[in-house]
């Protein structure tokens, strides 16, 4: 049947029926080359040496699982250095497409147990080897056609209309009530005024400029043609002068945070043991292992974007434990078990360089920022018609 989708009409078909395994347990071997995602500055090698490195590897390792985990531990330059190369369970159901590589994946979930090969991916390559795959399932393969659906002149008119209608009952009517009635979807939207974008629908600065002409008062409503989308009205709600927030405003933000911290303290004041353990058993909870953190890299495995915890493991000497940490999801207890010193380079240049290269383009940004701050200029640029 044909279906919609995304905007365009298809015709979908399944082209082949497999079984896949829903679990895969891997290892790997990377060499990354020049230009490669997550490549250190120490990484010179181009590609085509890159490929010669794991070709000449290949024969070593393909047959050998002990020579393959030495190879790994030796030349890894990812978290699975540490572990002979093994990267552990990955699941097609939470596949990331951030941590692995598309086709990476493929080769891992549609590859037998025992199987060893090269595979290339943004971050360089790889020799992988399947070790053991588990919870086999039926999975299918589509072959699709897809048609973008374009409206017609026809429908272009209709929809005119329709907004024209809509705008000429505002001069009499509630915009929300009349908005219901005609089933008419009504979006809040807060923008600055140098803002050139509207969430869903892209570059709209002709709304943002008229938002803030000086003759639009709160209440006014204009119709815009939309590229792409068909017509909106916009109706000016509110407008907040510069400054500070009203107390209603700005506990929307506020609340959260405070909410956040009584629970921390709730937490931290059930908390009477010392001990890692000891403290997992009073909570009913389990000790977690996360390995390989950098300092560039603020997500904690199994926890999120946790900059607090993160930071404070850095500022820990290897089996001590932290004192209490109120992060965004919770609150830590970390002991650091090992720490792997960095990799020492022969030549900084190349880091020199880019450090530089940042600073540089900092100090650009805030001069002009304390130009700006020291000069009695008004910035007009939102009223410019260009």
């Amino acid at each position: 049947n044909i279906y919609r989708f995304n905007g365009h009409f298809n015709l979908s078909k399944v082209v082949e029926a497999m079984e896949v395994a829903d679990s895969v347990k891997h290892s790997h071997i990377i060499v990354p080359y020049l230009g490669s995602r997550n490549a250190g500055p120490d990484i010179t090698r181009t590609r085509d040496e890159a490929k010669a490195v794991v070709d000449s590897l290949l024969p070593l390792v393909q047959n050998n699982k002990a020579k393959f985990n030495e190879v790994a531990s030796e030349i890894n330059t990812d978290g699975s250095k540490n572990t002979n190369g093994e990267v552990g369970w990955t699941r097609l159901t939470t596949f990331n497409p951030n941590s692995f590589d598309p086709d990476y994946a493929d080769y891992i979930f549609y590859n037998p147990e025992g199987k060893v090969d090269i595979v290339e991916t943004q971050f360089g390559y790889h020799i992988i080897r399947i070790d053991e795959s588990k919870n086999y399932e039926k999975a299918i393969k589509l072959a699709t056609l897809a048609r973008k659906i374009e409206p017609s002149d026809q429908t272009l008119q209709e929809v005119f209309n329709k907004m024209s209608k809509f705008e000429i009952a505002l001069k009499d009517g509630d915009f929300q009530d009349l908005a219901a009635e005609r089933k008419l979807t009504v979006k809040p939207i807060t923008f600055k005024e140098l803002d050139e974008n509207i969430p869903g629908l892209g570059s709209q600065r002709q709304v943002v400029r008229w938002a803030f002409e000086d003759a639009t008062d709160v209440g006014d409503y204009k119709n815009f043609s939309i590229s792409g989308f068909g017509f909106i009205v916009a109706k000016v709600v509110e407008k907040n002068d510069e400054g500070l927030m009203s107390v209603e405003d700005a506990s929307i933000t506020v609340i959260p945070e405070i909410r956040k911290e009584k629970k921390a303290q709730m937490i931290r004041e059930k908390i009477t043991a010392t001990t890692i353990d000891e403290i997992a058993k009073n909570q009913n909870q389990g000790v977690k292992t996360a390995a390989a953190l950098t300092l560039k890299n603020t997500t904690l495995a199994g926890a999120g974007t946790e900059p607090k915890v993160i930071g404070a493991a850095f500022g820990l000497e290897q089996g001590v434990a932290s004192k209490l940490i109120d992060g965004e999801k919770g609150v830590y207890v970390i002991e650091v078990t090992k720490i792997t010193e960095a990799t020492a380079l022969e030549n900084y240049t190349s880091y020199v360089n880019r450090l530089n290269t940042t600073l540089r383009n900092s100090v650009q940004s805030k001069v002009y920022q304390a130009l700006q701050e020291a000069a009695d200029i008004e910035d007009n640029r939102a009223k410019t018609v260009y």
